[in-house]
């Protein structure tokens, strides 16, 4: 058993668990569900805060690396915003009912021409029987703007359309484990746009209407179509203005939305993908003055149609409210030990097993708790498990069998057999001796031949006699 004593050598059982420490240190990238393990095992400051306005961001979760971010100032818009109100006044100088595609090439090009960046239209361009023509002009004047968001109808119905193949630019990338029972459900679109633009967004959906006596509403953020999620006029608009594609977008179901772009942006959501802003009234400014005061145009302008909903009434407040949602404070980010650490903890580690010190093994347990704490970085579990299950199984495979540990020089005791008693002779009849006879003075060892030498004698003598 000479390899049993090798490996259970206090050099053996401390090289293999270290090695075996190491190994799952550098490979636990590669297992997805103790990599899951990990993330729900590791604590850090705020983790379990209620707080809405903390939002936590897993980056690569296969190099351990955790951003927390703060995003409890208060409001304070930036975005240079307005919005008009399609009425009609507006056709009336225009010489219309209601705006033809020229109609929409002309209001394009006045607003573009007077300086604004950025242009959000609420309606749907949807027109039958256009001159195509007329609508690649319109596609040209909104390309020459820097960004710029179009907004659709959507419907649930009983039958369930084909998805459109000009929504795919739109869609927000779900993470594949993602829970999206909850977001709200579509299938149809109400009137499909004559244009192809990049990025559409839904303006309203059907039956959800805030709440005017509350002080606040709750903004509907995401749809569903299938397992394609899309994004409202509202988030459409503010990722365009950002600079921040669909891909970019990450969706953390009953948490937030992080929209990465020219800066980052936390909006939190629940289950549902709404999230609460303020409700503030506001009245649309009428779109004659982008033609009669150019001058006086934003680098945001906004197109409502009359009468529209009082979600779309604030929807310059909704996108500043939106936009102010970034962190204001230096973000807190926890990355994983490097290696070299690790190493390091792990020859600790095992040397504490050696010594089988209580005291010192609740410093280990606490070094746990204290790196995250000091250092902002991150001690896995799974090397030291793995170690002290290598360190405890040498053991164990050590100590098992008393007897195949036994040196050369001990020798197993062995046990005899039984030996049945032979049976005894018969008795023998004692022959009385004088005392005076030569045989009686003889040794003990020749007392039976002289015995027998006597007896022969006597009958001899016996023989005589008779004769």
């Amino acid at each position: 058993m000479a390899s049993v004593k090798r490996f259970s050598s206090p050099l053996s059982t401390f090289v293999i668990p270290v090695l075996a420490g190491l190994l799952m240190a550098w490979g636990i990238g590669y297992l997805s569900f103790m990599v899951k393990l990990e993330h729900l095992a590791f604590v850090f400051p705020k983790k379990f805060s209620t707080d809405t306005h903390l939002a936590f961001q897993n980056i690569k979760n296969e190099k351990f690396v955790v951003n927390v971010y703060d995003i409890s100032s208060k409001y304070s818009p930036k975005l240079n915003l307005e919005s008009y109100t399609l009425d009609s006044e507006t056709t009336a100088i225009l010489g219309r009912s209601d705006l033809t595609p020229a109609n929409w090439v002309f209001l394009i090009n006045s607003i573009r021409e007077a300086g604004a960046e950025h242009l959000v239209i609420t309606q749907s361009l949807s027109w039958e029987n256009t001159d195509e023509l007329v609508l690649r002009a319109i596609q040209h004047e909104l390309s020459q703007l820097e960004s710029f968001a179009i907004g659709i109808d959507l419907q649930r119905g009983p039958i369930t359309q084909e998805f459109p193949s000009y929504l795919e630019g739109s869609v927000i990338q779900s993470p594949e484990a993602a829970a999206l029972d909850e977001i709200p459900r579509i299938n149809q679109i109400g009137s499909h746009p004559s244009i192809e633009a990049p990025f559409y967004g839904f303006t309203q959906l059907e039956n959800i209407h805030p709440d005017k006596e509350s002080d606040t509403i709750e903004l509907p953020l995401l749809v569903r179509w299938n397992d394609k999620l899309l994004p409202s006029l509202e988030l459409a608009s503010l990722m365009a203005q950002n600079g921040s594609n669909p891909n970019s977008v990450l969706f953390l179901p009953g948490k937030s939305l992080l929209l990465k772009g020219q800066s980052l942006i936390i909006i939190p959501i629940d289950k549902t993908g709404r999230t609460s802003i303020p409700l503030k009234k506001i009245k649309p400014l009428s779109s004659v003055k982008l033609l009669e005061s150019p001058e006086e145009t934003l680098s945001i302008v906004a197109l409502i149609p009359e009468n529209s909903s009082l979600q779309l009434q604030q929807f310059p407040f909704s996108i500043q409210y939106l936009d102010s949602l970034k962190p204001q404070r230096s973000s807190n980010r926890y990355s994983r030990l490097p290696f070299w650490g690790e190493t390091a903890f792990l020859g600790i580690f095992v040397l504490i097993l050696h010594h089988r010190k209580w005291w010192l093994s609740i410093v280990a347990a606490l070094a746990y708790f204290v790196f995250p704490f000091s250092t902002g970085e991150w001690l896995l579990f799974s090397p030291p498990l793995t170690a002290a299950l290598a360190f405890t199984a040498l053991k164990t495979r050590g100590t098992r069998d008393p007897i195949e540990n036994s040196t050369p020089s001990e020798s197993p005791v062995e046990t005899e057999e039984p030996v049945e008693d032979p049976e005894p002779p018969p008795p023998e009849v004692p022959v009385k001796e004088s005392e005076n006879s030569p045989t009686s003075k003889l040794p003990e060892r020749h007392s039976s031949s002289s015995r027998q030498a006597t007896s022969s004698k006597d009958r001899l003598a016996r023989k005589k006699h008779g004769h």
